[in-house]
Formats: structure tokens, C-alpha cells, sequence
């Protein structure tokens, strides 16, 4: 009878290490779908910090705006090419917008 139940709690144990090695195996699958997809939002959010200045100063005949751009954070190159595009449409409103002022 002793050998009975001796069996019993060998099988018992030898399941319970399956289980728990199924449940190691599963949650370091999980956590290396979950580092993939944090790895995919940070390459989709691409985190910048942008600060714009202005400063206007008085000219002969005018006003002389100038602008200073400062950027903290991964700037993918074509984006920044872009900027190039940008900044010169902001330049341009602001001019017409002065120029109809006057």
C-alpha cells in the first residue's frame, strides 16, 4: 500500500513540474510579445520634446522677427528633411500676414 501511494505523489509531483515549467515557458513567451510591441510604440511615437522662440526687434522701416527651434529627441531623417519645407511655409505666412498689415 505504501508503494500505492508513493506512486501517486511521484505522479503528482512530476505533473505539478509541468505544469509550472508550461507556465515559465508561457510567460517568457508573453514577455517577449510584449517587449516587441513596446519596441514597435517607440519607433511609432518617436518622443520629441520641440521648443519654438520668436524675438522681435525693431529695424529701420520695420519689425525684425527671428526664430529659434530646438529639438530633444529621435528625429527620423525624413521628417527632418521635411522641417526644411515647413519652416520656410511658416516663414512665408508670417510675411504675408505683416505684409497685409501694412
Amino acid at each position: 500500500m505504501t508503494n500505492v501511494w508513493l506512486g501517486i505523489i511521484a505522479v503528482a509531483v512530476l505533473v505539478m513540474a509541468v505544469i509550472q515549467v508550461a507556465a515559465i515557458v508561457f510567460a517568457m513567451s508573453a514577455a517577449r510579445r510584449i517587449g516587441r510591441v513596446a519596441d514597435r510604440l517607440e519607433q511609432n511615437l518617436n518622443p520629441v520634446v520641440s521648443n519654438l522662440q520668436y524675438r522681435l526687434k525693431e529695424v529701420d522701416g520695420g519689425t525684425l522677427i527671428s526664430f529659434r527651434h530646438s529639438a530633444l529627441g529621435f528625429i527620423p531623417d525624413d521628417f527632418r528633411q521635411g522641417m526644411m519645407r515647413g519652416w520656410a511655409a511658416l516663414h512665408d505666412r508670417v510675411r504675408k500676414q505683416a505684409q497685409a498689415r501694412e
